[in-house]
């Protein structure tokens, strides 16, 4: 029977630096940190979607996980040009984005 792994901070740090900063590939920083590749991918995943979700908005965090339904406020603000989104705020005189989600 495989012996328990143990994971630490310390070791998510050492793969974040092997893979972004010595772009190492996920088998040989799989054989670096002696854990098999699909373990490798799962955590690089989990991290990946923890760091991209740190980068939404309250708004976003707000609306959970679930894809957003078509035509959703969120994601039609997401996509504007930066002149659509000057036009619409000055229009809206800065209206509270959720407020508009709610109303989604």
């Amino acid at each position: 029977m495989p012996r328990a792994l143990i994971w630490s901070i310390e070791q998510d740090e050492k793969l974040s630096f092997l893979l972004n900063k010595k772009k190492m590939t996920l088998r040989g920083a799989a054989k670096e940190l002696g854990v098999s590749r699909s373990f490798i991918h799962r955590k690089s995943q989990k991290m990946q979607s923890e760091i991209h979700f740190r980068a939404c908005s309250t708004v976003r965090e707000q609306a959970g996980f679930e894809p957003l339904a078509a035509g959703h406020p969120i994601s039609w603000l997401a996509i504007q040009t930066p002149r659509q989104a000057r036009l619409y705020n000055n229009h809206n005189n800065n209206e509270d984005l959720s407020r508009i989600a709610e109303a989604a």
